[in-house]
């Protein structure tokens, strides 16, 4: 880079890779795939058309890019992959905001300013769930496995019970939804009791 002249371009492996140098000691990398042919503007500045027309649509980019920095899981890492990884991972959990409150526009409307911030505690918990009901080892404190016990409870999907003829109403077509405590069969009014709380202990 340091042999490179100022104001110079140099493309790479095809003509959609472009090395550029704006100024001494800074040298600007950009690939694209919208372009295909090596074109420099006229002018004293001699950019790539790829640099224009980066520079002409960028806001969405530095837009996204400061709303990604907001709420980041980034690691320091000297691994390139695990560095594209996590960008994908903040790209996606934002496009998964953005498809979700165009289904759920609704969706705490009255906490606008932290909504994202929401969104994204519910997805990390939603990913993390699974993996923690599948675990075979418990927790190794009391309170993170009390923890998992309480959401694994709240998580649990309620079981409805159907409408069922009374086992107790011979030849009759009428359909309750009342269950016996001790046996679990339908039964109606005529053959069920109603006990309070104080006197069922």
């Amino acid at each position: 880079m340091k042999s490179r002249v100022v104001l110079s371009s140099l493309f790479g492996f095809t003509s959609t890779a472009v090395s550029y140098i704006p100024k001494r000691r800074r040298n600007v990398l950009l690939l694209s795939t919208k372009h295909h042919q090596v074109q420099i503007q006229e002018g004293p500045q001699q950019k790539p058309t790829i640099i224009i027309y980066y520079n002409r649509c960028k806001g969405a980019v530095d837009n996204l890019d400061k709303l990604v920095a907001t709420y980041s899981c980034h690691r320091k890492t000297r691994l390139s992959p695990m560095s594209l990884f996590y960008n994908m991972l903040h790209v996606s959990a934002y496009n998964a905001l953005v498809l979700w409150l165009s289904v759920e526009p609704a969706w705490n409307q009255q906490k606008r300013s932290i909504r994202r911030r929401m969104f994204l505690q519910e997805l990390g918990s939603s990913m993390v769930r699974p993996a923690q009901a599948r675990s075979t080892r418990l927790s190794r404190s009391s309170s993170a496995a009390a923890l998992l016990q309480v959401q694994q409870a709240e998580t649990a999907p309620a079981q409805e019970q159907k409408k069922k003829k009374c086992h107790l109403c011979r030849g009759k077509r009428s359909v309750h939804a009342r269950f016996c405590q001790a046996c679990g069969q339908a039964v109606c009014k005529e053959h069920s009791t109603v006990v309070c709380s104080a006197c069922s202990c």
